[in-house]
C-alpha cells in the first residue's frame, strides 16, 4: 500500500493491494483506518483513485467520488515510430535535471499541493520528459513518460489547454513501439476527444475519490494526465 503525504494539506493512497488468500478477512479496511488515522493526525484530505472491488470499502469509510479517471490505451505500430521522432515543435524542449525546479512550480499551481519528491522520482524512471516554453522562455506545460513492464504510461501531463496537451504527448510517443496508456481526468472531455482521433480506446473508468475534503485542490483544468499510483 502506498501512502505519499504532500506537505500537510492532501495525502494520496494507492495500490491497496491483499493477498487472495486472505481477502474477506477485514485486512483492507485495518490497513485504511491505520492510515486514515494517520492522515487525520496531520490535518490532511485523502484521495485515491478507487478500483471497482474496493469502491464499497472506500465508500464505508467516508471517501466520496469528486471525479473520474478515465484510462486510454493505443497501440503504436512500429512502422510510425522513427516518423513521429522528427515532429516536435520549435518551442518545446526535453526536460532536463536543470529545468525540473520550474516543472515542479508549474505542477504546484495545477494540483495545489508540493509533489517534488513524486516529481523526481518519475523524472529519475522516465523514458522521455518534454515541456513548452513561452516566448520569454517560462514553461506553460510539460509531460513525462516512463516503461512500466511493456508499456508506456505518460504522466502526469500539465497543460494550458488540450492542443498544447497533444502536442507533448507526440514526441513523449515518439520511438516508442507497442502501448502507450494515460489516465486523463474526466473534466478534459475535449483531450479525450482527441485522444480518440489518434487512434487511443478508453479502457476503464474509475471514480476519483476524497475523504475529508469537498473537493481537490489546485487549478485541475491543467492536470491532462494523471500520475502513476506507484508514485502518488
Amino acid at each position: 500500500m502506498d501512502f505519499v503525504a504532500y506537505g500537510q494539506k492532501l495525502v494520496s493512497i494507492g495500490h491497496l493491494i491483499v493477498d487472495p488468500a486472505y481477502q474477506g478477512k477485514g485486512l483492507g479496511k485495518r490497513l485504511m483506518l491505520h492510515y486514515l488515522s494517520e492522515a487525520e493526525k496531520r490535518g490532511s484530505a485523502v484521495t485515491l483513485v478507487s478500483t471497482k472491488s474496493g469502491f464499497p470499502l472506500y465508500t464505508s469509510l467516508g471517501f466520496q467520488t469528486v471525479g473520474y479517471a478515465h484510462r486510454f490505451q493505443h497501440d503504436v505500430p512500429s512502422e510510425n515510430s522513427q516518423q513521429e521522432r522528427t515532429s516536435v515543435d520549435g518551442d518545446m524542449v526535453p526536460l532536463h535535471e536543470a529545468a525540473l525546479s520550474e516543472v515542479i512550480e508549474l505542477d504546484r499551481v495545477a494540483a495545489g499541493v508540493p509533489r517534488e519528491r513524486m516529481l523526481h522520482s518519475v523524472d529519475h524512471y522516465k523514458i522521455s520528459g518534454w515541456a513548452v516554453r513561452d516566448s520569454f522562455g517560462a514553461i506553460q506545460g510539460y509531460g513525462f513518460a516512463r516503461a512500466k513492464g511493456d508499456i508506456l504510461v505518460v504522466g502526469p501531463l500539465v497543460s494550458a489547454d488540450a492542443d498544447m496537451a497533444i502536442r507533448l504527448l507526440k514526441p513523449l510517443m515518439a520511438g516508442w513501439r507497442g502501448r502507450v496508456q494515460l489516465d486523463v481526468p474526466g473534466v478534459q472531455a475535449s483531450f479525450q476527444e482527441r485522444l480518440r482521433g489518434l487512434g487511443f480506446r478508453e479502457t476503464s473508468v474509475s471514480p476519483q475519490m476524497l475523504r475529508g475534503a469537498s473537493s481537490l485542490p489546485g487549478r485541475r483544468e491543467l492536470l491532462f494526465a494523471l500520475a502513476d499510483p506507484a508514485f502518488g
